[in-house]
C-alpha cells in the first residue's frame, strides 16, 4: 500500500501534539509501514525525541507501534538524552572559560531553549502534571555570543587552535570533544541593509548578559525573553534563505511563546520589532504554522495568523532541501556552489519576500570581499 504524502504527515503532526499534551490520542492505530514512515519524518525534522514522548503516552491508548520500532525510538530516544548531558556541561565549561578570560557571553538558541521544554497536560495546571522534554531535545552545536568584536573574537579563539575558520558573524572553535562551537560577535544578520542596521539596533538595546538558568549541574547565562521573542524568530527566517530548515527551530519558538504568555510579556513590542526588520509576513506565517502543527492556543499568537503564508512556509519546511557541498569549505569553488545553490533555491521565495531574496546575491558578494579584505589587514591572524 502506497502512503499518502498529506495523510502520514497529518498523523505526524498530531503524533507531535500529542507530546506537547496538545491532544490525548491518534484517530487510528498506525500501521507498520505508517510507523516506519513516523519515524522517518522525526528522523528528518530532527524531533526523535520529542515525538517519544507521544510514542510513550500512546501506550496508555493500546496505540503503541511495533515492538522492534518502539525499542529503535527508545534506543534513539537515550542517545539524545546521553548527548543533552555531555553538551549541557560543555556550555558550563565554556561560558566559565570565557569568563576567566574575561568575556561576558551568553548561550544562544539550543540548550538554552531547551530548558524551556516543559508541557503541561492541559493549561490550568501550572507546574503540576508535567512533563520535561530538555532532554529530549535533539541537540546540535554550541552557538554562544561573547561581548566583543570579530577581532577580540578571533584573537581569543586563536588561543586554543591555529586554524580560524569564520564569517561576518562567527568563529568557530572545535576544541570540545564532539561538538562543534561558534563564537558569535554577531548573533544575527539580515541581507537588507537597512534592516541590518534595525537588527544591530535590536542587539544593542536588548543584549544581557546576565540572565542565568540552571543546566544540568550549573548555571549558564542566556538571553532574555525579550529578545529571544524576536531574535529566535529571526535566526528561523535566515535559515529560510540560506539552510534547510526542520520543524525542530519552530518548536523552539513555540516554547518561546509559552513563557512569553506565562510571563504576559509585551509581545506587541516583539512584533514591532520583527515589523521593523522585515519580518512581519514571515510571522503572520509562522503563527499559522504553529498552530496547524503543534495545536499552539490562539491566546500566545504575537498577531494574527496568514494561512495562505503560512501553508507555503509548511510545504518548504517539509520539503527535502539539498546543500551545496561541492569542493573544499571556503575555496572558490565552494562560495560559488553555495552562491548558485542558493539563488536557484529562492527563486519562488521572490514574490513572499522579495528584498531578501535581491539582496541576497548583493550581500554574499559583499561578504565574500570583506573576509578576504579583513584576513589582508589582520595578516598576524593566519599565519
Amino acid at each position: 500500500m502506497e502512503l499518502q504524502k498529506g495523510n502520514i504527515e497529518n498523523l505526524f503532526y498530531q503524533l507531535l501534539r500529542m507530546a506537547l499534551g496538545r491532544q490525548v490520542c491518534l484517530p487510528h492505530t498506525p500501521n507498520e509501514q505508517e510507523w516506519k514512515a513516523l519515524y522517518e519524518l522525526a528522523k528528518k525534522q530532527s524531533l526523535i525525541g520529542v515525538c517519544f514522548a507521544g510514542v510513550q503516552k500512546l501506550q496508555t491508548q493500546r496505540q503503541d507501534p511495533p515492538e522492534m520500532t518502539y525499542l529503535t525510538w527508545m534506543g534513539m530516544a537515550a542517545k539524545i538524552q546521553q548527548r543533552n548531558e555531555v553538551v549541557s556541561r560543555q556550555c558550563v565549561e565554556l561560558q566559565g572559560q570565557l569568563a576567566a578570560d574575561g568575556f561576558r557571553s551568553c548561550v544562544l538558541k539550543g540548550q538554552g531553549v531547551g530548558a524551556l521544554y516543559r508541557v503541561h497536560e492541559n493549561d490550568n495546571d501550572n507546574n503540576q502534571n508535567s512533563s520535561d522534554l530538555s532532554m529530549l531535545r535533539q541537540s546540535g552545536d554550541i552557538d554562544v555570543w561573547v561581548d566583543t568584536d570579530e577581532e577580540g573574537a578571533l584573537r581569543w579563539v586563536k588561543k586554543y587552535q591555529r586554524e580560524l575558520d569564520f564569517d561576518y558573524k562567527h568563529v568557530h572553535l572545535d576544541v570540545l570533544e564532539g561538538t562543534s562551537v561558534e563564537v558569535h560577535y554577531r548573533p544575527s544578520i539580515s541581507r537588507v541593509p537597512w534592516y541590518m542596521k534595525r537588527v544591530e539596533h535590536f542587539t544593542r538595546e536588548k543584549a544581557c548578559w546576565t540572565n542565568a538558568v540552571a543546566l544540568g549541574d550549573g548555571m549558564v547565562n542566556v538571553p532574555s525573553l525579550e529578545f529571544n521573542l524576536v531574535f529566535i524568530l529571526q535566526h528561523i527566517f535566515v535559515h529560510l534563505f540560506a539552510e534547510e530548515m526542520t520543524l525542530k527551530q519552530y518548536l523552539d519558538y513555540y516554547f518561546v511563546l509559552k513563557q512569553a504568555h506565562e510571563k504576559s510579556a509585551d509581545v506587541q513590542e516583539a512584533y514591532r520589532w520583527m515589523q521593523r526588520m522585515g519580518m512581519g509576513s514571515f510571522a503572520r506565517a509562522t503563527m499559522w504554522l504553529l498552530r496547524e502543527v503543534f495545536g499552539m492556543p490562539e491566546e500566545w499568537m504575537i498577531c494574527e495568523a496568514d494561512a495562505d503564508e503560512g501553508r507555503f512556509l509548511l510545504d518548504r519546511v517539509m520539503a527535502k532541501e539539498q546543500k551545496a557541498k561541492k569542493g573544499e569549505h571556503g575555496s572558490v569553488r565552494w562560495h560559488l556552489s553555495v552562491f548558485w545553490a542558493q539563488q536557484s533555491k529562492n527563486l519562488h521565495l521572490l514574490t513572499h519576500y522579495p528584498l531578501e531574496v535581491l539582496f541576497s546575491p548583493i550581500w554574499l558578494a559583499r561578504h565574500f570581499f570583506w573576509k578576504r579584505i579583513w584576513k589582508m589587514k589582520h595578516k598576524e591572524l593566519f599565519v
